[in-house]
């Protein structure tokens, strides 16, 4: 989900495609379409996004007609707050699955707080997710 909310942003907008080819690493993507429209993006981020379609393998040039044509209305308020979102969930990602190998309580509580402290919307989430709250019924 990250993964493509942040490619969403990363079409729909030039700014943040300069801004992730510095802040994002290309480590943090795991589906390989995924990573190969994150990378085309990014190579050069001064190239027009009409550049793309010749770059991309026709699985990746798919995706990247239909983030386009989810994005397009995209306010900069909301840009920024998926980018920023989605590139702190993606930095945490193997963070948390290490903190989720850890078997000391001590260990488990300090790693908890220190990735609190600075991921602290990732955390919230993987938190609901490991322990979602029972809705009552309506």
């Amino acid at each position: 989900m990250a993964e493509t909310e942040l490619l969403r942003v990363l079409v729909a907008s030039d700014e943040y495609r300069a801004r992730a080819a510095q802040e994002v690493k290309r480590e943090w993507f795991e589906v390989p379409l995924h990573l190969e429209l994150f990378e085309a993006l990014v190579a050069d981020a001064s190239t027009p996004d009409t550049d793309l379609p010749g770059r991309l393998s026709p699985d990746a040039l798919e995706l990247w007609n239909e983030l386009r044509e989810a994005g397009g209305t995209l306010t900069d308020a909301v840009l920024d707050d998926h980018y920023a979102s989605a590139s702190e969930a993606l930095e945490f990602r193997p963070l948390w699955r290490e903190y989720q190998k850890l078997t000391d309580p001590s260990q488990k509580l300090t790693r908890k707080k220190e990735l609190g402290a600075k991921y602290a919307r990732a955390l919230r989430k993987a938190m609901q997710w490991q322990n979602p709250r029972p809705r009552s019924p309506q």
